[in-house]
């Protein structure tokens, strides 16, 4: 028995140093969760304001992108405005310019049927141009015979006196308001 008292006593006496062992450690992390516990407070106000300069920055970043949103939204809607205006100028220039394709070459073709007629025109009146060139030619050529195959009147107070000439005019009957007698 007195060695199973030996062995209690020595058992114990190692239960008794790891229990010692254990209650230094666990004395070690209370000295370690006081010494926290004394300097959390002081770090608590240093990382409030931390916290706090970061959400007002935050904050300022956050107003400052709703700003530039505000202002693209407002641009956004400007652009879209002009560029319906724009777009709508478009239209109705390509519908103008369409008319005034469409009018310039009516009038081109117009002007062509003019050319066309004209230059017909010309091309007739140089034919009867030609025509009356070559009756002038005749008719200067027969006078020239003419001229030639007769003898030239004699003048001076001994020629003998013209023939009478033919009326001219309409004829006028003498119950006519416009007939005058001669004096």
């Amino acid at each position: 028995m007195k060695e199973e008292l030996t062995r209690q006593i020595i058992s114990l006496q190692a239960e008794e140093a790891s229990l010692r062992q254990e209650n230094s450690q666990r004395e070690s992390e209370i000295q370690q969760l006081k010494l926290k516990l004394q300097i959390l407070p002081d770090l608590y106000p240093e990382n409030l304001r931390r916290l706090q300069r970061k959400l007002s920055e935050e904050e300022t970043r956050r107003f400052e992108i709703e700003k530039k949103l505000c202002t693209a939204r407002g641009n956004m809607k400007s652009v879209s405005q002009i560029r319906n205006l724009y777009k709508t100028m478009a239209e109705d220039m390509g519908r103008e310019l369409e008319r005034n394709a469409s009018y310039c070459r009516k009038g081109t073709l117009f002007r062509e049927k003019i050319v066309q007629e004209s230059w017909k025109a010309v091309v007739l009146t140089q034919g009867h141009l030609q025509a009356l060139r070559k009756e002038n030619d005749r008719s200067r050529h027969l006078l020239a015979n003419a001229e030639s195959n007769f003898q030239p009147f004699p003048s001076g107070p001994w020629a003998p006196a013209a023939p009478p000439g033919a009326p001219r005019g309409p004829a006028v009957s003498p119950g006519d308001p416009l007939h005058r007698q001669h004096p």
